[in-house]
């Protein structure tokens, strides 16, 4: 299966979307927690959720450049 720029871009925000969101509720967890152990565990998720954000916006920022460079090869 072959997916063009846009349609990975598309698939690309919706990630992100998603991860904001995982991470929306990482924090509400983390503000509610009272147990260590708990604490710690929110914790971890929250560091590997936001690490694949910044993950997904790199390769958003990528992806971006290479529909503006494919558009100008167009013009």
């Amino acid at each position: 299966m072959k997916f063009s720029v846009v349609e990975m871009l598309e698939i690309a925000f919706d990630a992100r979307r998603l991860l904001a969101d995982e991470i929306f509720r990482c924090e509400g967890a983390l503000m509610s927690a009272s147990h260590p152990g708990k604490i710690k565990r929110l914790e971890r998720q929250f560091a590997e959720t936001t690490k694949r954000k910044s993950e997904i916006q790199a390769s958003i920022d990528k992806l971006s450049k290479i529909e503006v460079e494919l558009w100008r090869d167009d013009v």
